[in-house]
């Protein structure tokens, strides 16, 4: 088992666009390597940021959205 890794984020805002990033990054390796992803997020507040944060982010536009 690996070790876990706690990220501490001063804000919820942070948090959110943290999550895109690593989002975005983790869909992009998964569609280059596998050629398609899937993403099942829960509801609530940080979850509708992180969905946010991904729309306005610059790499949004990295993701093949085609088969959403």
């Amino acid at each position: 088992m690996s070790p876990v890794e706690v990220l501490r984020h001063p804000d919820a805002d942070d948090l959110a666009e943290a999550a895109a990033g690593r989002l975005i990054t983790t869909i992009v390796e998964r569609q280059a390597s596998a050629g398609s992803a899937s993403v099942c997020l829960t509801g609530g507040g940080i979850g509708t940021a992180v969905l946010a944060a991904v729309a306005a982010s610059p790499a949004h536009d990295a993701v093949d959205w085609s088969e959403r």
